[in-house]
């Protein structure tokens, strides 16, 4: 006949003293993976915030120099041949020369786009060959609209077609930027938010 005290709830839970053990280690080494992880990943979260902001941040000045630069090509465009012929001989002054002039200093005031080149890696690959076309474009009509540059570099037959053509192409590069920045602005300041 078996014993009464074999089957005592203490007997019964001394039988399994080393599974409950391990039941209650594994909740607690679960517990702790679980904090850990969270911390992981709020920590996670603030790098992206900031990654994003960064992002905004140098997407909007990207974008605020790209509009500098389609609005000063949009007003040297129409003033195509006035401004060949200033930068062909810019010791003899006409009416014009005053707006040209100031225009050509807002050109060499203009952002050369470096912070936009150091971050270059921030931006979608569309956008950065953008970028890049439109730096390169900006700094050959800077470098070609120097007078004493223009001079040796110039056709003087096309150097009327050529200025149009670069600020055409500047103010439509401008613009695609802008355009498809507002786009990425609007979506990481969404996220952000």
């Amino acid at each position: 006949m078996p014993q009464p005290a074999d089957h005592c709830l203490y007997c019964i839970l001394r039988d399994f003293q080393p599974t409950l053990a391990a039941i209650i280690a594994l909740g607690a080494a679960a517990l702790a993976y679980y904090a850990a992880t969270q911390k992981i990943r709020h920590d996670k979260k603030v790098a992206d915030r900031e990654l994003a902001l960064r992002r905004l941040g140098v997407y909007m000045r990207t974008q605020s120099d790209a509009e500098l630069v389609e609005m000063i090509a949009r007003t040297l465009k129409p003033q195509a041949k006035t401004l060949h012929a200033y930068l062909l001989r810019p010791d003899q002054r006409s009416a014009d020369d005053p707006t040209i002039e100031s225009t050509l200093k807002k050109w060499r005031l203009t952002s050369d786009m470096n912070e936009t080149w150091q971050n270059l890696h921030l931006f979608p690959a569309p956008i950065a060959r953008r970028v890049n076309g439109l730096r390169r474009s900006l700094m050959n009509f800077v470098f070609e609209s120097d007078s004493t540059n223009y001079r040796l570099l110039a056709d003087p037959d096309r150097g009327a077609e050529w200025l149009t053509q670069m600020t055409t192409t500047l103010e439509a590069d401008a613009a695609a930027i802008v355009s498809e920045l507002d786009h990425l602005i609007a979506e990481i300041g969404a996220a952000v938010e």
